[in-house]
C-alpha cells in the first residue's frame, strides 16, 4: 500500500459507527430495503445487473448502450450499505455476487457487457441513425469497465478476499494492453469527448494505491497529460485553471459537457493529487468547483442542466440529474477533506437536504431521472433496455452513505460537528471513541439538540455555522452564546455534555432571472421536456408541459437549508401554482407558522408576505418530500412564486 504523499486535513467516521435518523434515515432506509435488501432487490433487479455479463448485448448495434454500469454502480452502493448496516446476510450475497461475476471474466482479465473488447469507438452519424433512428453517438464500452473495476474493488475492500483484487488487476492489465495493441489513447475512446471512459482514472488509482503497480500510475499520467493540453478538447486541468466557463471547454457544450462523468473525472484528478502531491491538481479542481458555482449552479442547489454543463446558473428553468446531485456532493465532501474549508459543505448540505432526498422517491422503489422546479420530475422506467436498474437510481445509496459519513469529521485532535441532521454515531480521536447523537428539527425548525460523549482529556468541538444563517445560537450545558463567524468553539470535559444550536429559521425569499444571452438556449427547453432523441431512444417516460416553462423573474423560498415548494400533495391548486407569480423581492415573510396535516411531507407551512402595501399567504411544504414521487400528473408542484 503506497504511502500519499498529500493527506487529508480531515478524516470521516466508518460507515459502521454512524446512523442516519429522522426523516432522512427513514427515507434511506426505505430505499435501502426495497433496492439492497429485499428478496426483490437481490432476485430481480440485481440478477438484471448481472445477467447483462452473461447476455453481452451492448453492442449488438452499431450504437453501443450501457447495460454494464449497472452491476458496478448496484455493488458499490451494496458494498457501503453491508458496512452501514452490518449484515452478513448482504455480505454473504456480495460475496457470491462477486464470485459469479469471476465466472464471467475471461482469462485474459476481460469482464465487460461488449462481445467485442474493442469496440470502444462511438459509431458515425450515418450508422447511429441506421440502427436507432436518431443521431446517439455512443459507445459505454470502458464506462461500464470502470463501474465493473470499481464494483470488484469495493467488493474487496469489503470482503478482503485476494480473488476480487486479483479480478481487478486483470481488468485494468487487459485494458491497458487493449489499448496498447490497437494504439489508442483513452481519451479518443468512449463518447463526450472521452471524459466517460477517461473517469476511470478514480477506481484506477485507489488500485494503484493497493497494488503498487507502476504501470498502473503511468497509465493515469497519461490521462492526466491529456487533459493539460489545449490542442486536444476538453482540456479539462488547462480549462479548469484558465477559470473560462464550461460552455467555452467545447466546440458544442449542450453536446459534450456531460456534467457527472466531468466531475467524475476531477474526483480522479483529486486522487492523482493525493498520490503525486503536486498542488497544481488540487487548484484545479478547486478552480473547477468556482466555475460550477458561479456557471452551473441551479435553483435546486445542484449543477447543470439535465446531465450537462451550459449556464445553468443563468436560468430560472431547471432539470438537475440526480447522478450530478451525488457527484457534486462527492466533490465537495472530497474537497472538505482535502483543504478543511467550510464552504464546501456548506454546498453539500445544500445537494443533500433538497435535490438528494427529493431524488430517491418515497416507497423506496425508484427515484428520479431528473428533478424539475416544476411540474414532474423526468421518470425513466426503462433504460438501456432494462427494467429493474437505472443510472440515477442505483447511484442513490452512494449519497446516502456520503451523507451519513459526512455528519461528523476530526483531524485527530478536534471533533467537528459537520451537518446538524438527526444522527448517531462515533468517531475515534486519539485513541478514543467518541459519542454523537443529534436529533431536534433541523429540516424544519433549523434546530438541533446534540449529545457528545467520551473519556479522558477535555475535547474542542468545533460546530459548523450554516452560510445562509444570519443568527445562530449554540447552547453548551445551558450557557447560550452567539455564534459569529462560520464556525463555534467550544471546549468540553469529559463525559457526556448536551447542546443545542438554533439556526436562523426565517424565512428567505431568494430572486432569480434568467439572462437569456448566457443561459437561455432551445435545447435546454428541449431537454427540460424531455424531447430529445436521446431520451425517446433511451426509453425516458415523463414529459413535461412545455406550457410550465418559466419566462421572466421568479422568486424562490427556503427555510433554513430546505427550498420551499406548493404541491397538490398538501392540497395547492393549479391556479396557486401556475397561475401569476405577486411575490417579489420587495416582500418580506411576516408570518410563518407550522402546521400538522399532511403526514405525507416532512415540513408544512402557512406563510405571510407583507411589502408595506399587500399581504400574501401561501400554503407551502418543503420541496424534498412534496414531490419524491412518480405521478400521471404534469402540474403538480412548483417552486416558483
Amino acid at each position: 500500500m503506497i504511502e500519499y504523499k498529500a493527506k487529508n486535513r480531515y478524516y470521516n467516521p466508518t460507515l459502521d459507527s454512524v446512523k442516519l435518523k429522522g426523516y432522512v434515515g427513514e427515507l434511506a432506509d426505505t430505499f435501502f430495503e426495497e433496492r439492497i435488501f429485499s428478496d426483490k432487490a437481490k432476485n430481480v433487479i440485481y440478477r438484471e445487473a448481472e445477467d447483462a455479463f452473461k447476455n453481452r448485448v451492448d453492442d449488438e448495434t452499431a450504437v453501443g448502450i450501457w447495460q454494464g454500469e449497472y452491476w458496478g454502480k448496484w455493488m458499490i452502493g451494496a458494498a457501503r450499505v453491508a458496512r452501514y448496516s452490518g449484515s452478513e446476510e448482504l455480505r454473504d450475497f456480495i460475496r457470491r455476487g462477486a464470485e459469479q461475476m469471476l465466472e464471467y471474466q475471461r482469462p485474459d482479465g476481460y469482464l465487460g457487457t461488449y462481445k467485442n473488447s474493442r469496440n470502444f469507438f462511438p459509431p458515425t452519424k450515418e450508422e447511429a441513425m441506421a440502427a436507432t433512428g436518431a443521431a446517439n453517438l455512443w459507445n459505454w464500452n470502458i464506462w461500464c469497465r470502470k463501474y465493473t473495476l470499481w464494483g470488484m474493488l469495493e467488493c474487496y475492500l469489503l470482503l478482503g478476499d485476494e480473488k476480487f483484487l486479483r479480478s481487478c488487476v486483470g481488468m485494468v492489465d487487459h485494458l491497458i494492453r487493449d489499448l496498447e495493441e490497437t494504439d489508442t489513447e483513452l481519451g479518443e475512446t468512449g463518447t463526450f469527448l472521452g471524459v466517460a471512459s477517461c473517469s476511470i482514472l478514480k477506481p484506477l488509482l485507489k488500485l494503484y494505491a493497493i497494488t503498487e503497480k507502476e504501470a498502473y500510475l503511468k497509465f493515469a499520467d497519461k490521462i492526466i497529460e491529456r487533459w493539460e493540453r489545449y490542442d486536444t478538447p476538453p482540456a479539462l486541468i488547462k480549462n479548469a485553471l484558465s477559470g473560462k466557463r464550461i460552455r467555452e471547454w467545447y466546440p458544442e457544450s449542450n453536446k459534450w459537457a456531460k456534467a457527472y462523468e466531468t466531475m467524475s473525472c476531477f474526483d480522479g484528478i483529486l486522487e492523482y493529487y493525493r498520490i503525486t502531491g503536486d498542488k497544481k491538481y488540487l487548484r484545479a479542481t478547486e478552480a473547477y468547483f468556482d466555475i460550477l458555482v458561479k456557471h452551473e449552479y441551479n435553483v435546486l442547489f445542484s449543477v447543470g442542466f439535465n446531465d450537462v454543463f451550459g449556464d445553468a446558473a443563468y436560468d430560472v428553468n431547471c432539470a438537475t440529474e440526480p447522478c450530478d446531485v451525488i457527484h457534486f456532493m462527492r466533490l465537495a465532501s472530497e474537497l472538505f477533506l482535502i483543504t478543511g474549508k467550510q464552504k464546501y459543505i456548506d454546498f453539500f448540505e445544500l445537494s443533500a437536504y433538497t435535490p438528494l432526498l427529493a431524488s430517491a422517491f418515497k416507497d423506496g422503489r425508484w427515484g428520479a431521472r431528473a428533478l424539475r422546479g416544476c411540474g414532474r420530475h423526468l421518470v425513466a422506467l426503462v433504460q438501456a433496455k432494462f427494467e429493474h436498474n437505472h443510472c440515477c437510481v442505483n447511484n442513490m445509496p452512494r449519497g446516502f452513505m456520503n451523507l451519513a459519513e459526512t455528519m461528523l469529521s476530526s483531524d485527530g485532535e478536534r471533533l467537528f460537528i459537520n451537518l446538524y441532521g438527526e444522527m448517531s454515531g462515533k468517531i475515534n480521536i486519539g485513541g478514543r471513541d467518541v459519542y454523537v447523537t443529534i436529533g431536534g428539527d433541523f429540516l424544519g425548525e433549523c434546530c438541533s439538540d446534540i449529545k457528545i460523549k467520551f473519556e479522558g482529556d477535555p475535547l474542542e468541538i468545533i460546530f459548523r455555522i450554516p452560510s445562509w444563517s444570519d443568527e445562530s445560537y449554540i447552547t453548551v450545558n445551558g450557557i447560550k452564546k452567539r455564534a459569529v463567524g462560520n464556525t463555534f468553539s467550544a471546549t468540553l470535559n469529559a463525559g457526556s455534555s448536551e447542546v443545542s444550536a438554533k439556526f436562523d429559521a426565517a424565512v428567505k425569499i431568494i430572486p432569480i432571472s434568467s439572462t437569456p444571452e448566457l443561459g437561455d438556449f432551445d435545447w435546454k427547453k428541449d431537454r427540460w421536456v424531455s424531447n430529445t432523441s436521446a431520451f425517446k431512444a433511451s426509453g425516458d417516460y415523463v414529459s413535461a408541459d412545455p406550457e410550465l416553462w418559466v419566462e421572466g423573474d421568479a422568486v424562490l423560498i427556503r427555510k433554513g437549508a430546505a427550498l420551499l415548494c406548493r404541491s397538490k400533495i398538501i392540497g395547492n391548486s393549479e391556479e396557486e401554482m401556475f397561475g401569476a407569480r405577486e411575490l417579489t423581492a420587495n416582500f418580506e415573510c411576516v408570518y410563518c407558522e407550522r402546521i400538522h396535516t399532511n403526514d405525507k411531507v416532512n415540513a408544512e407551512y402557512i406563510l405571510k408576505f407583507s411589502d408595506g402595501k399587500k399581504t400574501l399567504e401561501y400554503h407551502v411544504a418543503d420541496f424534498a418530500s412534496a414531490t419524491n414521487f412518480m405521478t400521471e400528473d404534469k402540474h403538480y408542484f412548483s417552486i416558483y412564486f
